[in-house]
């Protein structure tokens, strides 16, 4: 594996939801996930903006959220 993604830059994204996700930002798939957008990124429409991709965990707190949909055309 490459370079790790910095943990310290998903801090301020996620809030409460940090801790929860730092095996996954810290591990290979993140990785594998962040070099195909970087590379194949500019060649589809992403959303939401990446400015908003994180918004929802800092609207919410782990503790009370039931369930997480995900829906992909």
């Amino acid at each position: 594996m490459g370079d790790k993604l910095e943990y310290s830059n998903f801090i301020p994204l996620l809030g409460s939801w940090t801790e929860k996700f730092r095996p996954f930002i810290e591990g290979e798939e993140m990785y594998k996930i962040y070099q195909k957008l970087k590379k194949d990124g500019a060649k589809e429409i992403i959303c939401p903006d990446s400015d908003k991709v994180f918004r929802a965990f800092s609207c919410s707190l782990p503790d009370v959220v039931k369930s997480v949909w995900y829906m992909m055309d």
